[in-house]
């Protein structure tokens, strides 16, 4: 597999981590608008797994200033011809879980959205932003509300 592909699914994968995770910080809009929520947080990969020539699974642990918040599970195919990887994630926080699908190519970070929430989470939309750190670590940023 190809150092790119690598480096995109630990991307993702964390990415997708990212967008369930609690704890960074939350900001809320005017009076009766919805709650706009933010996480921002380390996932590092703990363990990653090839399915095939192109497919492969991972796992991450989400770390916000030190201090566990979430664990995810990813799924990832490369589309070798077209320079891309899609991703799909599950993150499980305490009181719930979200699961993210979205894609990265050779140049450019993951980008995920919300597809759905459970628990507290039930109802969620957003979108997840991630960026390479190297060494197994993404920085991610999760941007939701919930109905």
């Amino acid at each position: 597999m190809h150092n790119w592909r690598i480096r995109t699914a630990i991307a993702v994968a964390t990415t997708m981590l990212v967008a369930g995770m609690v704890g960074a910080f939350m900001t809320t809009e005017a009076s009766g608008a919805a709650v706009v929520h933010h996480r921002s947080f380390i996932a590092k990969q703990i363990y990653q797994h090839s399915t095939g020539k192109t497919s492969f699974v991972s796992s991450e642990v989400e770390r916000h200033k030190g201090t566990v918040i979430g664990t995810d599970s990813v799924t990832g195919k490369f589309h070798v011809k077209r320079g891309t990887v899609n991703i799909d994630v599950a993150v499980a926080w305490k009181g719930g879980a979200l699961i993210i699908a979205g894609h990265a190519t050779e140049t450019t970070d993951f980008v995920g959205k919300i597809v759905r929430g459970t628990g507290k989470y039930a109802g969620a939309t957003g979108h997840v932003t991630t960026r390479d750190l190297g060494h197994g670590r993404t920085a991610v940023h999760v941007t939701y509300t919930l109905k």
